[in-house]
C-alpha cells in the first residue's frame, strides 16, 4: 500500500485559460479511505483522472509511493462513472483484458475462471461473461466495472460514484464488497501469495458469534458464507480471519470449505487468542464459553479441524495499530488487564 501526495496541483484543459482545479494539496496515507464531496462540475472526476494518470497536471505534481504520476498504471484501479467498458468486448473480455496485463503468465483458462469468479463476487452469474455492454443494464455494467477494477487487486482504488447506477439493495451489498479485510491484504503482500475471494458473503446476516444460541449461530454461518467450489477445489488455502471467540463458527466454516473441495486449510487470525470476558461492547461475560480460555492453540486447531493455526500476538497487533496506540486500546479480552476493577458477585451483593 502506498502514500499519495498531491502538491500545489492546478489543472486546465488545453486551449482554455479556465482552471478546473486550483492549488490542491492533499496527502492520503496507506490504508486510508477518502471521500471527495462537491457539487456537480466542481472537478471531482477530473481529480480522479489526474490521480489515475489519464490527465497531466497543468502545474504541481502527484506522487504515489514517492514516484511522480505521469501515466496510467495497474497499481491504480479505476471505476469510472460511465463504466469504462469497451463496447466491442463482452463483460468477461473486459475483465480478462486487465487480468492479462496484470498476470501475463496466466493461461486462457485461468484468466477466464478468474473473470467468472469476479463476476460472481459482484452478484452476476456466469452467463454475464458472454454478454456485451449493450445487453447489460446500467447496474450490471457498473458491477462489471467494479469487478474489473478489483480483479487486478491494485494497492489504490479510485472510484467515481461507483454505486450511482445501483438500486438500494445492491448499493448496500457493493459497499460491503469494496473494503477487503486489511489483515488478508497485509498477509498477501508480506507472503507474496495471491489474494482471492473464496466465499460469497450474505451482507444481511450480522455477526454470528453474538447470537444467543448455538443453533442460531450455526444457521447464521450457513446463510452468511457460501464457498466457491471453483476457487477452492484441490487447493491448499490460507484463510485469514479477525478472531476466534467460541470456535463454533470457525469449525463450521472450515468444514464447509473442505466440503467445497479445499485440500488444506491454514487458518491465520489477526488478533491474539480471546481468553478473557469483554464487558464493554462485545458482551461475552461467560469466560467458560471462550475457547482460548480452556484450550491451547494446538487443541483449538484440533477442535476447529484446520491443518495449521496461528494467532497474531499482542505485540504484533499493537505494532500494526501504530506507535503510541498501545495506550488507546483496551486489551483486556486478550491479557485480562481491565481498565477498571472487576467486581465479583459477592462484592456486588455487599454494596
Amino acid at each position: 500500500m502506498q502514500r499519495v501526495q498531491i502538491s500545489d496541483l492546478s489543472f486546465s484543459y488545453k486551449g482554455s485559460d479556465k482552471l478546473i482545479l486550483k492549488d490542491i494539496n492533499m496527502n492520503v496515507e496507506a490504508g486510508e479511505f477518502v471521500c471527495i464531496l462537491g457539487q456537480s462540475g466542481c472537478g471531482k472526476s477530473t481529480l480522479l483522472r489526474l490521480l489515475a494518470g489519464l490527465e497531466s497536471c497543468t502545474t504541481g505534481e502527484i506522487k504515489v509511493g514517492g514516484q511522480a504520476v505521469n501515466r496510467a498504471s495497474l497499481e491504480r484501479g479505476v471505476v469510472f462513472q460511465d463504466y469504462g467498458l469497451f463496447p466491442w468486448m463482452t463483460a468477461g473480455e473486459n475483465i480478462s483484458l486487465a487480468l492479462k496485463k496484470k498476470f501475463p503468465s496466466w493461461d486462457k483458462v485461468k484468466i477466464k475462471n478468474r473473470a467468472i469468479e469476479l463476476l460472481e463476487a459482484v452478484g452476476l452469474d456466469e452467463n454475464s461473461y458472454k454478454k456485451y455492454p449493450k445487453e447489460l443494464s446500467g447496474g450490471m455494467k457498473q458491477r462489471c466495472a467494479i469487478a474489473s477494477a478489483f480483479g487486478i487487486d491494485p494497492p489504490i482504488l479510485l472510484m467515481d460514484e461507483p454505486f450511482a447506477a445501483l438500486d438500494a439493495q445492491l448499493r448496500q451489498q457493493m459497499q460491503q464488497v469494496v473494503p477487503r479485510p486489511l489483515g488478508a491484504i497485509g498477509y498477501a503482500n508480506a507472503s507474496g501469495l495471491p489474494l482471492t475471494e473464496a466465499l460469497v458473503k450474505n451482507r444481511y446476516v450480522g455477526r454470528t458469534f453474538i447470537k444467543p444460541t448455538q443453533e442460531e449461530r450455526e444457521l447464521g454461518v450457513k446463510i452468511k458464507l457460501n464457498p466457491l467450489s471453483r476457487v477452492l477445489k484441490g487447493k491448499s488455502i490460507i484463510l485469514v480471519d479477525d478472531s476466534i471467540v467460541r470456535g463454533t463458527t470457525s469449525k463450521q466454516l472450515v468444514k464447509s470449505l473442505r466440503d467445497a473441495g479445499a485440500k488444506e486449510i491454514h487458518l491465520r487470525i489477526t488478533s491474539p487468542p480471546v481468553k478473557y470476558s469483554c464487558y464493554y461492547g462485545i458482551d461475552t461475560p461467560n469466560r467458560s464459553k471462550l475457547i482460548a480460555a480452556n484450550k491451547n492453540v494446538e487443541e483449538i486447531r484440533e477442535y476447529i479441524g484446520c491443518d495449521t493455526l496461528k494467532f497474531l500476538d499482542i505485540e504484533g497487533m499493537m505494532s500494526a495499530a501504530g506507535t503510541g496506540n498501545e495506550f488507546k486500546f483496551c486489551k483486556a479480552c486478550f491479557d485480562g488487564n481491565y481498565p477498571v476493577k472487576k467486581i465479583d458477585k459477592e462484592e456486588f451483593l455487599e454494596c
